[in-house]
């Protein structure tokens, strides 16, 4: 149901709660994939992907609801950390890509690549029956982004057209975010309270070309571009806080065999123009446990269900998940299916 908060730990904790470092045993993974898609891979969908490889004009058409309609994407997470005894550091990689717009021929695509270190610190302060948890994190964070790029220009790069034809813009630059994060625990409640991108995270970009991006990389170093003033394009991650609350009960030794938790988040973005509802800002999720080997997940994202599992076997989890989000400002309003999944290599 998208809700990390008070269940944060290990690889997780890294960019949801810092005071997860201490929850849980020691983790090292490493290796986590995570891809995802933001349409459901239905047959026709499927079909009409595979189209656009060999016929972009035709695949675009046949895509036209579903680009018009909620939008679509894809997208991935590559990263590697530890986290245990109240510390945690990590890296990651990510690419968001995501298409939409009012008609077929108004289809801009937006694509982003963040590069981000992440390193914290959580320590537990036991105060008679309540363990109080504080932590913070910090992270210098790299990003490319080329937006508003037409929909064909896209499609004929992606078939290996010519870059110099391409007339996005990329910017290119770097920002520190800092996440602060307080766990409360009493017997089997957890209760969470979270700052993430303290104050507003605001990176400093420089503009460019997308052939030069390309080249760039091809020599070997990160693309700078040229400096932009505040006044030209400001970008900020805003600030959120994040309250949640995980009910897990201790069944003893029958825990072995079935192990439940439930947990709640609500986020409150701070400085967004569009007022957001009540339910596009609620996440609830269920977790069932089977034999320590098993995950059953069942959530509610921002009014919408969601649904997964995971195993893991010794060092290796694998996990899927369905999921919906909402891309406008109250549940209902415009609804973006998709899956995901991740492969990790933990110990």
């Amino acid at each position: 149901g998208g809700s990390y908060l008070a269940n944060a730990k290990a690889f997780n904790s890294l960019f949801t709660n810092p005071a997860g470092f201490s929850a849980g045993k020691s983790s090292l993974t490493l290796l986590a994939a995570n891809p995802w898609l933001y349409f459901f891979p239905s047959a026709e969908t499927v079909a009409a992907m595979e189209t656009v490889v060999d016929d972009p004009a035709a695949g675009i058409d046949a895509l036209n609801d579903l680009l018009t309609g909620s939008g679509t994407g894809v997208g991935f997470q590559i990263g590697l950390g530890y986290v245990g005894n109240g510390f945690g550091v990590g890296f990651i990689v990510m690419n968001d890509t995501f298409a939409y717009g009012p008609n077929t021929l108004g289809v801009q695509v937006d694509l982003g690549i963040t590069a981000a270190l992440i390193a914290g610190i959580s320590v537990p302060l036991h105060l008679g029956p309540v363990t109080l948890t504080p932590g913070v994190a910090v992270r210098p964070m790299y990003r490319i982004r080329a937006y508003d790029m037409g929909i064909s220009d896209f499609v004929g790069l992606m078939a290996g057209g010519d870059v110099s034809a391409v007339g996005a813009e990329v910017l290119a630059g770097m920002a520190m975010g800092i996440d602060l994060g307080v766990n409360a625990e009493y017997g089997p409640f957890t209760a969470s309270l979270v700052i993430r991108d303290l104050g507003g995270t605001r990176f400093q970009f420089g503009a460019l070309s997308l052939a030069d991006t390309l080249a760039a990389f091809e020599a070997g170093s990160l693309p700078a571009g040229e400096p932009i003033s505040e006044e030209d394009y400001e970008f900020v991650i805003p600030m959120s806080i994040h309250t949640g609350v995980m009910y897990h009960p201790d069944l003893g030794g029958f825990s072995f065999l079935l192990d439940p938790y439930v947990h709640a988040e609500y986020v409150a973005t701070i400085g967004l123009e569009d007022e957001q509802s009540f339910w596009s800002n609620l996440h609830l999720g269920a977790e069932l446990r089977v034999i320590r080997m098993f995950r059953l997940r069942l959530g509610l994202n921002q009014g919408y269900t969601t649904m997964g599992f995971g195993v893991k076997v010794l060092f290796l989890e694998a996990h899927m998940a369905y999921f919906a989000r909402e891309m406008g400002s109250f549940a209902g309003a415009r609804q973006s299916q998709g899956v995901t999944a991740e492969v990790a290599f933990r110990f």
